[in-house]
Formats: C-alpha cells, sequence, structure tokens
C-alpha cells in the first residue's frame, strides 16, 4: 500500500473516526484505526463493537492495499504534522506505516508506525435499512440540544441513556429521561410516510451532531437491532438499546390546577445566582413560592447563607409552594428560546410542567423534591 494526501484531510478523517476508537480496546486491533487504499480513495474505519464508523476521504493510491495502526498514536502524529503533503506506505519487510513528508521545502520528516494484523479487525459493510428516512442536520441539532441532558450518565440502567426517538406521519419526537426529570421534543422529518421508534444512545447523538457538517442531510437507516447515519463522508452504525422505554405519556399534564407565566430571561437569570451557592454545597433544593403577580425563589445553604430573589409572573389558579433540584430547573431554562415560558402545576408533590410560549413542540417534565 502506497498513497499520497493532504495533511488537513487526512487530520479531519482521523479526528472524525476517534468517535469510535475505544479508550480501553478489551481485543488489540480495536485500538487501531483500518486502512484501506484503492480507486482513488482511503477508507478508515473504527469500532469499538457498540459502534462502528467508516470515514472516505480522496487520495492518490499508487499501490492499493490494508493495514490497521494505532488509532493513538497515528492521530496524534498526523495533527501535529505541518498542513502539506503526506505519503503513507506499508513497509512488509517491518510491518510498519511509513509516514514521510514530499515538500522539502517546509521540512522533512520519517516516522515508522507498527502496524496491526488486519485479518482480525471487524470489517463493516454498509448496509440499506429495512426503514428509512432523512433528516437535516439543524433538526437533529435542535432536538438533541433540547432533550439530551435530560439522559441517565448511569450505565447501569442503559435504557435511560438514550434518547427514545418515535416517527409517526412526518413528525419525529425524541424523549429523554433519568427518571427525575424529561424532555419532550419534536419537528419535521420526511417522507411523511415513515414509522419507526427506536432507542439511540444519546452520547452518540450528541458526537454526531458535533461532526457533522452545516447544512447537512442525513440519511438514517433502521437495522435490525442497529441504526446507521450517513452524511458527507461518513457512515456510522451503532446498536440501539434494548429494553422498555418508560410510557412518557403518562407523565404529561392533561388536567392544571395552576399555571404560572413567567419571563423566561428573568427567571434564568435569577436560577444563575442562586446557583452560584448551590453549585458550592451539597445542597440543591429551591423553594419557589407562587404568588398572584410574582414567584418567589428561596434558597438556604447552612454552610455559606441564604438567597431570595422575586420575579414577575402572571399565575392562574391556585397559589402554590413547591421546591425543585435547581440544577434541573437550570438545565430547561438554559434550552427555552422564547420569551416567556409557562410553568403548570398541582400539588406540591406531583411533577410540574414547563413549556416555552408559542413553542407547542417542546414540553419540560420535572419532579419537585420534598421540602
Amino acid at each position: 500500500m502506497r498513497i499520497t494526501c493532504q495533511q488537513d484531510t487526512l487530520n479531519q478523517a482521523l479526528q472524525t473516526v476517534q468517535i469510535a476508537v475505544p479508550s480501553k480496546a478489551q481485543i488489540p486491533v480495536l485500538s487501531g484505526i483500518y486502512l484501506n487504499a484503492e480507486d482513488g480513495c482511503l477508507q478508515l474505519q473504527a469500532s469499538d463493537h457498540q459502534t462502528s464508523m467508516i470515514y472516505t476521504m480522496e487520495a492518490e493510491v499508487a499501490e492499493p492495499g490494508e493495514m490497521v495502526v494505532s488509532g493513538r498514536y497515528f492521530y496524534d502524529l498526523i495533527r501535529r504534522l505541518p498542513s502539506q503533503t503526506v505519503t503513507l506506505s506499508k513497509e512488509i519487510s517491518s510491518n510498519t506505516l511509513k509516514l514521510v513528508s514530499t515538500e522539502e521545502a517546509s521540512g522533512s520528516y520519517d516516522y515508522q508506525l507498527l502496524t496491526i494484523p488486519p485479518q482480525d479487525f471487524p470489517v463493516l459493510k454498509p448496509q440499506e435499512g429495512r426503514i428509512s428516512f432523512s433528516i437535516w442536520d439543524h433538526v437533529l441539532k435542535d432536538l438533541v440540544k433540547k432533550t439530551y441532558f435530560s439522559c441517565s450518565s448511569d450505565e447501569a440502567r442503559p435504557i435511560f441513556t438514550g434518547c427514545l426517538i418515535e416517527i409517526n406521519e412526518g413528525v419525529i419526537q425524541m424523549i429523554a429521561t433519568d427518571t427525575h426529570r424529561m424532555a419532550l421534543a419534536q419537528n419535521g422529518v420526511e417522507p411523511a410516510t415513515t414509522t419507526a421508534k427506536m432507542i439511540v444512545p444519546a452520547k452518540l447523538l450528541n458526537e454526531i451532531c458535533r461532526i457533522v457538517p452545516a447544512n447537512t442531510q442525513i440519511q438514517v437507516h433502521v437495522l435490525d437491532g442497529q441504526v446507521a447515519f450517513v452524511f458527507g463522508s461518513v457512515y456510522l452504525v451503532t446498536r440501539l438499546i434494548q429494553g422498555q422505554f418508560p410510557d412518557y405519556r403518562k407523565v404529561l399534564l392533561t388536567q392544571v390546577q395552576t399555571q404560572a407565566t413567567i419571563d423566561t430571561q428573568q427567571w434564568l437569570l435569577a436560577m444563575e445566582r442562586i446557583f452560584l451557592l448551590v453549585r458550592e454545597g451539597k445542597y440543591n433544593t429551591v423553594r419557589m413560592f407562587f404568588k398572584e403577580d410574582h414567584l418567589s425563589i428561596v434558597y438556604s445553604n447552612p454552610d455559606i447563607g441564604t438567597a431570595s430573589e422575586s420575579v414577575s409572573c402572571q399565575l392562574e389558579g391556585n397559589e402554590l409552594e413547591i421546591a425543585f433540584n435547581a440544577r434541573f430547573l437550570l438545565d430547561i431554562l438554559k434550552n427555552i428560546d422564547s420569551e416567556q415560558c409557562t410553568i403548570a402545576l398541582n400539588t406540591s408533590l406531583s411533577p410540574a410542567a414547563i413549556r416555552p410560549v408559542g413553542e407547542s413542540q417542546y414540553t419540560y417534565v420535572v419532579t419537585p423534591m420534598r421540602i
């Protein structure tokens, strides 16, 4: 194998496939990146058995071939090389990948990295899904941004580390919960005839949003127990999370005794100031008093002090005292874009629903804390 390519293009490819390179590989070959050169292209693959990725880039292929090289050392080296033309060649006699510069005016370098036998690498072959649909990058990013924070990071409960995606009649819904809070967002999807339901790892959705180029339509293929995302030079497939996701419809408030309309920015700024005290201690419960024309927010930390703020609101229904986890409220308010939001309540111990005014496609449910 012998190829020539641009350092910045190769660096971009390696940076992208790092998503699928395990930090601690149980099988040595999975610590590497699989390279395959043929027909004017270099294909890079990485896999941690849960997620696998193919990245295809242009290259001048003098000799086709394949190899596996350490993902860590290869990426760290390439990203520190000067932005110029790079020649990669497989040295069969020494089982190494040789990297040399081809532009002497910019200085020269010569590196050799040990390779790993490629026959044990689980080479990925792209598949078409039994169910397929497309979604624009800005739509996916918005859905993930407004739900991701409600997922759990506890790997002992994998079902809550994923986002439930439901598609029906041209509408895609994304739901996330850690059992203490829930976020629901929805938007349009193509084609309108698609029907699907799956739980996708939330961390992967967040990574896709990070690497997908702007103004890109993402093709999604639902496979047996897997889902594949195709965009630009990337083909990425991951295992779906198996299990029964909680019925989120049961916590959506249908009857409300108290509802307050509040200026989102005022509420957010008040919570951010109070959180300066919250973050320094182990006590994270804030008490809220919903009155006829204002909301009083009170926090007490015996190690630091107390805080009290008042925010104007329009109240419909009964006055109410309730307590919430301060971080949960702050996460919600940071992801509301409308000028005003509403909070719907029933009792001091029942879940509350927060919604942006004028944006019915978003709903947040948070469980109160005992005072």
